[in-house]
């Protein structure tokens, strides 16, 4: 049995935006879900973010915001398809490369042989 598919109608309202208000960068973008911690930041790719110019900001504490993230990496916080602003508070380290199974292999060979050398 086949299963039946309608195609929009043609014209221009086949092809609108699921939301008005997002604009097309915002929408050809990577989008994470978030929650604000109760000093109003968060952190992502090893970076602290805050918010900026929000008083007290009591309504927004623990509050869902969407982390649009730009191809080009430029990130644009969105709460309720509203831009929010934000700050850098600090940037992290790298984090320490994480070792494949050759060289874990390699390492242990070589604790082993020296293990082995010692009276």
């Amino acid at each position: 049995m086949a299963a039946h598919i309608e195609l929009p109608e043609s014209g221009p309202a086949a092809y609108t935006t699921s939301s008005p208000t997002l604009s097309g960068d915002q929408i050809l973008c990577l989008q994470h879900p978030w929650t604000l911690s109760k000093n109003l930041g968060f952190q992502f790719h090893n970076r602290l973010y805050q918010l900026r110019g929000y008083g007290r900001g009591y309504r927004l504490r623990g509050a869902r915001i969407t982390v649009c993230e730009a191809f080009d990496g430029t990130l644009t916080l969105l709460r309720q398809g509203k831009v929010i602003d934000y700050s850098i508070l600090r940037e992290g380290e790298r984090p320490i490369p994480l070792d494949d199974e050759k060289s874990v292999h390699h390492t242990v060979d070589q604790a082993r042989t020296m293990q082995a050398q010692r009276p």
